[in-house]
C-alpha cells in the first residue's frame, strides 16, 4: 500500500476519532477507581483518617487525564511529531535525575519518583510515551538502526538502575516490536535480541532480589513468610474466588494480607471478589479493546499515525500480558501495574495521554 504524507492524509481522509475505544477505556478507568476504593478504604482510613483518599486521588488523575486526552485528540499530529525528540530528551534527563540522591525519592530500596511539592512524577512512565511518540518517526529514516539501539539501550539502562526491571522489559519489548512493525529485517533484530536476553540473564543472576523472585516462581513454597509471601497471597486470593467470587467488598486478602493490593496485585482482589467469571470478563474486555486498536492501526495509510497507533496498542498489550501472567504465575512477579485499573497517578495520566495520541491517529483511518 502506498503511504500518504501526513498532511495529505489529514486533508483527504480525516474521520471522527475512535470514540468507542476512548469511551471503553474511560469506563475501565472508572472501574479501576471503584476497585481502588474497595481495596484501600481500610488502609486509607488507618493511615490518613480518610477512607476515600486513594480513590479520590485516582479520580482526580482520571479527570485530568481525560481532559488532556480530549485535547490531544484534536491537536495536529504533525506538531507532536516535531516535539517528540525534545520530549524524549527531557524524559532521559528526568530518568537521570531520579538516580541522584536527594533529588529522586527512594521507596523500598528503589529510586523511581521525583517529588515536586504535592506532585509525584514517575519518569519511567513518561519514557513509554516518549518512545511511542519518537520511534514511529525515527524508524522510517534510512540508517536509523544505530540511533535506535542507542536510545533504547540508554532508556532501558537508566530504568534498570532505579531498579525497575519490569518497566525496562516493557521498554525493550515495545521498542523491538515497533522496529519489527516498521518493516525491519529479522537479521538485525535476532542478534540484538539474543544479546539482550544474555544481559537479562546476567542481571537476574547477579541480583539477589531478582534471583529470589525466579526461585519463588519455580517453587512457591520456598520461604513462605519471605520471598514467596507475595506470590502465595496472590494464589490464595485467586483460589478463594472460585467460579463466582466471594462478592463485591468481601475480599479477605486485601486486608493487609496481599501486598500492593491497589497497584500491582489489584487483579487478584478483582478475581477473589468476582471469581473466574469476573476475571475472565475483564480479560476479554482487554482482549477486545486491544484487538480493535490493532485493527484501527491497520486502516491508517500514513506511516507515522499507523505506527503511533500500533505503538500505543502494543504498549498496553505488553503491559497487560506481563501483569496478568505474573498474577496467575506464568512468569515471575515483576511489579508491573495493570493498565487503567491499578492505582498510580503517573501511570494513569500517561496512559490516557497515549490514548489521546491513538485517538488522534485514528482520524486518518480509511474505512
Amino acid at each position: 500500500m502506498k503511504r500518504l504524507p501526513l498532511s495529505l492524509a489529514r486533508r483527504s481522509i480525516l474521520r471522527a476519532p475512535d470514540w468507542v475505544t476512548g469511551l471503553t477505556i474511560c469506563i475501565c478507568c472508572l472501574i479501576g477507581v471503584v476497585m481502588i476504593f474497595n481495596a484501600s478504604h481500610i488502609d486509607a482510613y488507618l493511615q490518613f483518617g480518610d477512607k476515600f483518599r486513594y480513590a479520590r486521588l485516582q479520580g482526580l488523575w482520571w479527570l485530568t487525564g481525560v481532559l488532556a486526552m480530549i485535547l490531544i485528540t484534536f491537536v495536529p499530529l504533525s506538531w507532536f511529531k516535531k516535539i517528540a525528540p525534545y520530549f524524549l530528551g527531557l524524559v532521559i534527563c528526568l530518568l537521570m535525575a531520579v538516580l541522584i540522591p536527594g533529588v529522586g525519592s527512594k521507596y523500598q530500596g528503589a529510586r523511581r519518583w521525583l517529588t515536586l511539592g504535592n506532585l509525584v512524577i514517575q519518569p519511567s512512565e513518561l519514557a513509554k510515551l516518549a518512545l511511542v511518540m519518537y520511534l514511529p518517526a525515527l524508524l522510517y529514516r534510512p540508517r536509523s538502526f544505530p540511533l535506535f539501539i542507542i536510545i533504547l539501550s540508554l532508556t532501558a539502562g537508566l530504568i534498570i538502575l532505579q531498579p525497575d526491571f519490569g518497566t525496562a522489559m516493557i521498554i525493550l519489548l515495545l521498542g523491538f516490536g515497533l522496529y519489527f512493525l516498521a518493516g525491519a529485517s529479522l537479521k538485525k533484530l535476532i542478534p540484538v535480541g539474543l544479546l539482550g536476553a544474555v544481559i537479562a540473564v546476567i542481571l537476574v543472576l547477579t541480583s539477589p532480589y531478582r534471583w529470589s523472585r525466579v526461585q519463588t516462581f519455580f517453587n512457591p513454597n520456598l520461604d513462605p513468610e519471605g520471598t514467596s509471601y507475595h506470590l502465595r497471597q496472590i494464589l490464595i486470593a485467586l483460589g478463594s474466588g472460585g467460579f463466582t467470587g466471594t462478592g463485591f467488598g468481601r475480599s479477605r486478602q486485601k486486608f493487609q494480607y496481599l501486598p500492593e493490593a491497589t497497584t500491582d496485585s489489584i487483579f487478584a482482589v478483582i478475581a477473589e471478589e468476582t471469581g473466574f467469571l469476573g476475571a475472565a470478563a475483564l480479560s476479554l474486555v482487554f482482549f477486545a479493546l486491544f484487538w480493535r486498536m490493532a485493527a484501527v492501526a491497520t486502516q491508517l495509510p500514513s506511516h507515522y499515525p499507523q505506527l503511533l497507533a500500533a505503538g500505543v496498542a502494543l504498549w498496553f498489550i505488553i503491559q497487560t500480558f506481563i501483569n496478568l501472567a505474573a498474577m496467575v504465575s506464568l512468569i515471575p512477579l515483576t511489579g508491573v501495574p495493570l493498565p487503567f485499573i491499578s492505582y498510580g497517578g503517573s501511570a494513569l495520566f500517561t496512559s490516557l495521554l497515549a490514548v489521546g495520541f491513538y485517538l488522534n491517529a485514528s482520524h486518518y483511518r480509511q474505512h
